[in-house]
């Protein structure tokens, strides 16, 4: 992830001397799937840390395209650099 973000453009300057934090991958149990726990974290992420930090990378599986959604819905129109991964880890 950290070799990512030497390669990256962001608003015209590399993602590797802007200020970010990288978030891990999200497990949310079963019986709380589907009530919005992932995008009120996002939620609570841009509402505490947003002004120390304002990038976050994490990634995301293309086994899992549903957890891309949130992001999206927390993106305020910009273009967020992406690379998707397969199960492995791999690009």
């Amino acid at each position: 992830m950290l070799e990512y973000t030497q390669s990256v453009i962001y608003k015209g300057q590399p993602l590797a001397e802007q200020r970010f934090y990288i978030m891990g991958q999200i497990c949310v149990d079963i019986f709380y799937r589907g009530q919005g726990v992932v995008q009120l974290l996002y939620e609570f992420h841009k509402k505490h840390f947003s002004s120390q930090y304002p990038l976050l990378v994490t990634e995301i599986s293309v086994n899992n395209p549903a957890r891309s959604r949130p992001i999206k819905k927390l993106d305020s129109g910009s273009s967020i650099p992406t690379r998707t991964t397969k199960a492995n880890g791999t690009s």
